[in-house]
């Protein structure tokens, strides 16, 4: 799972306590979502550990044999032309409607 509100993996793993959710967020910084304005007090060290959780995630969406999102986002559409060529439109599906980048 990515998310760049991080909150709501507990809320996620509450709803689904059979399965196992594996995801960067157990490890991020941003509790309550990404907010850019804050970035500018960030240190060198909180950086570093942000892109490294933000591409890591593009990473393991690009690479999973299934991805379910949402269409209004930047993010969402790069991983789709990150996705390795032999994936197909039927392992892609946007959560809030048919729009695959054709």
């Amino acid at each position: 799972v990515a998310s760049d509100d991080c909150s709501v993996m507990q809320e996620v793993r509450d709803l689904r306590p059979t399965w196992t959710f594996v995801g960067e967020c157990d490890n991020a910084s941003e509790d309550n979502g990404f907010v850019i304005a804050e970035t500018k007090h960030w240190s060198v060290e909180q950086t570093d550990k942000h892109y490294e959780k933000f591409i890591t995630e593009m990473i393991a969406l690009a690479s999973a044999s299934y991805f379910i999102g949402i269409s209004n986002t930047n993010v969402a559409l790069f991983v789709y032309f990150m996705r390795h060529f032999d994936a197909t439109d039927d392992t892609w599906i946007f959560v809030d409607g048919d729009k695959i980048p054709h």
